[in-house]
């Protein structure tokens, strides 16, 4: 039965109460979920942990503390045209650690940061959308300049064994000025550690 049918069984004074519930009831649900649920606070500081311990993982060439953040189903898209997709946290972890493997050879050294620009929260999962960037450095006697290079991150979390990881993963390239010109959004991770070569020009 439809609500149409329903107020026409009620009298005037029941169908005016009833009208003004369904347009509360409308007004609360269209908020934004932030605005509705005090859990959403607790959820932001949890992810905002996560990108702090890939972070430290990354600062330590910690393949481990990598592999932790990742469902055991998860999956990953790579930005480059010759990388096929990742279909499981151990061929994940595979694929970082080649990456750290290749830091530790040239005695070099890698940091990231990341900076969330976009939160979609859903009843099982919350979507992140932002930019990160990676500054490489090479070792000292090489006499080389460090370097950094930026993309574009989606992260979809899903919450396991009450630990959010991330099931489904997907990057693109940027540019650094991208990351830079990304402005704080709520109570997001929002990354202020100085990883800058040099300011971009267009700055």
């Amino acid at each position: 039965m439809c609500i149409l049918e329903i107020t026409a069984t009620i009298n005037m004074t029941q169908r005016a109460t009833f009208l003004m519930y369904v347009s509360l009831f409308m007004l609360l649900f269209s908020q934004p979920l932030s605005a509705q649920s005090p859990t959403l606070k607790a959820q932001d500081t949890a992810l905002n942990s996560h990108y702090q311990s890939m972070m430290h993982a990354f600062n330590h060439l910690d393949i481990n503390r990598i592999a932790a953040l990742y469902h055991p189903d998860a999956i990953y898209m790579p930005e480059k045209a010759t990388q096929g997709i990742f279909n499981s946290k151990l061929a994940i972890a595979q694929h970082y650690q080649e990456f750290f493997d290749k830091v530790i050879r040239n005695r070099a050294s890698v940091e990231i940061d990341f900076r969330v620009t976009s939160r979609q929260y859903l009843t099982d999962s919350i979507t992140d959308m932002g930019y990160f960037l990676i500054k490489y450095s090479p070792a000292i006697d090489t006499g080389d300049a460090p370097t950094q290079f930026a993309g574009k991150f989606l992260f979809q979390f899903v919450s396991d064994n009450d630990q959010w990881v991330i099931k489904a993963e997907a990057t693109s390239q940027a540019t650094p000025e991208l990351y830079y010109q990304a402005m704080p959004q709520q109570n997001w991770y929002y990354g202020v550690n100085n990883l800058l070569v040099s300011i971009p020009n267009s700055l």
